[in-house]
């Protein structure tokens, strides 16, 4: 009887355990999402897969298209870093490069986005100022906020 007793317990013990989420740097997984607490304690949805292969993942707010020809440009204003593994202080904006023949982003609109240093498959950073989408893509390293 004894035996059934401490059987059930641990059993407990281990159903809830495995319930808790796991929190490390301010992310909890949650079914391939994370979610990040931004300076205002505002919680803000990333896809985890993105992010581990993004440099750098930020909200931001597109507020001018600077066009260009084989890539084009946007102007952004950061509103939150949700991941920098830059280890350098991130402007308050700076210029996305999408290719110009796939989707970019939209002036005026917020999004979470996932860059990687530019040009595209760069190691290492060559301007804090200048990066580029994953995959270059919008529908791949961009995220509508509303």
């Amino acid at each position: 009887m004894k035996d059934i007793f401490l059987i059930l317990n641990l059993f407990s013990i281990f159903i809830f355990m495995s319930c808790v989420n796991k929190s490390s740097n301010n992310l909890q997984y949650i079914n391939e999402k994370a979610i990040a607490l931004n300076e205002f304690g505002d919680s803000i949805k990333m896809n985890t897969e993105k992010k581990d292969n993004s440099t750098l993942v930020l909200k931001v707010k597109v507020i001018k298209d600077e066009g260009g020809d084989k890539f084009n440009w946007v102007k952004v204003k950061v509103l939150s870093i949700l991941k920098n593994d830059t280890e350098q202080q991130i402007p308050e904006s700076l210029s996305i490069a999408s290719y110009s023949w796939l989707s970019g982003l939209q002036e005026g609109k917020k999004y979470i986005v996932y860059l990687v240093p530019f040009p595209l498959g760069s190691e290492k950073i060559t301007d804090i100022n200048q990066w580029i989408l994953l995959e270059g893509n919008a529908s791949i390293g961009a995220e509508f906020v509303k």
